[in-house]
């Protein structure tokens, strides 16, 4: 790619860069058949979106279908798939709205029209379609339609993920310590408390254990001198 010095425009002082349609008409072809995918909650390997790509739309000739064949999950987490457009932006489109699925189950098959599925949908959001199997009548348990919902779901501006936020106030908080107050340790002394023994014990809790023990002395003695 071979670039070549354009002339400036002058506006007021500043450098004003004009873009038109023209200039960017040959990328807006070559990106009109792309698909936006993202895993909520997640960030897959390279080889890991490849294989999941491989295995859904390996036969798939229309972006379309893709869509239509729709919901998708890896590892358990939805998988939002929308159609590439000039004016896409990550955080401002997919993050702020998404493509939806809707299961209506047991949705009476006389209900099974558009203008049925728009009323029910516009409830939810905007609808867009529904898939192949409600479109040609191919279910009978299950009604499915693509509804965009607003979604503002948690998005780390750190890591550029979604589903987490990495900040200190999420981390389990540790709660302070008390403060260690010393304190003097009472000492049972019978010097100075008349109601402690020579042995450091309470005199009132040996209530009757002294007389029993002149009991015991008597009765030996007694027999000694028998």
């Amino acid at each position: 790619m071979n670039l070549s010095y354009i002339p400036r425009v002058i506006q007021e002082g500043e450098v004003v860069v004009q873009l038109t349609e023209e200039d960017m008409e040959e990328e807006n072809g070559v990106w009109a058949q792309a698909i936006v995918l993202y895993v909520v909650g997640n960030t897959p390997s390279i080889g890991t979106i490849e294989r999941f790509i491989g295995s859904q739309w390996n036969f798939v000739q229309k972006p379309k279908d893709i869509i239509f064949k729709g919901p998708y999950s890896l590892f358990n987490r939805p998988v939002i798939i929308k159609s590439w457009a000039p004016n896409f932006n990550f955080k401002e489109e997919v993050l702020g709205t998404i493509p939806l699925w809707v299961k209506l189950p047991n949705l009476p098959r006389n209900c099974w029209t558009a203008s049925t599925l728009n009323k029910i949908g516009s409830g939810l959001g905007k609808p867009l379609c529904a898939n192949a199997y409600t479109s040609n009548m191919e279910q009978i348990m299950t009604c499915d339609q693509i509804v965009e919902y607003k979604w503002r779901p948690i998005y780390c501006t750190k890591c550029c993920q979604v589903g987490h936020v990495c900040r200190d106030e999420n981390l389990p908080v540790e709660k302070p310590r008390g403060k260690k107050v010393w304190r003097k340790p009472r000492v049972l002394d019978p010097n100075t408390n008349p109601l402690i023994d020579d042995k450091g014990r309470y005199k009132a809790q040996l209530v009757g254990e002294g007389e029993k023990g002149k009991e015991k002395v008597q009765r030996r003695n007694s027999g000694l001198i028998l």
